[in-house]
């Protein structure tokens, strides 16, 4: 059984594991390639070889203080919004 890639603006957004190829099964507007060992969703194909996407930087999570301090400024706001009796 080989695997199979579908392909959509040089992305690969499908898998399919078949003995048949998909472009047989499915319609002619699906654009399906024997796909190596490895590829996954997401992966890049430039119509010869398939590479990995890129990776994302690290997004830092904020600390306990930076969240403390944005409440505590939040808190501010909201007084400032309140009505007052």
């Amino acid at each position: 059984m080989k695997t199979y890639a579908r392909i959509e603006s040089g992305v690969v957004v499908e898998l399919a594991a078949s003995d048949t190829v998909p472009a047989k099964s499915f319609h002619s507007s699906l654009h399906w390639v024997e796909a190596s060992l490895g590829v996954a969703e997401n992966f890049l194909f430039d119509g010869t070889c398939f590479t990995a996407p890129p990776l994302l930087p690290a997004i830092p999570l904020p600390t306990l203080a930076d969240l403390q301090a944005r409440l505590a400024s939040l808190a501010v706001e909201i007084a400032a919004l309140s009505p007052t009796s």
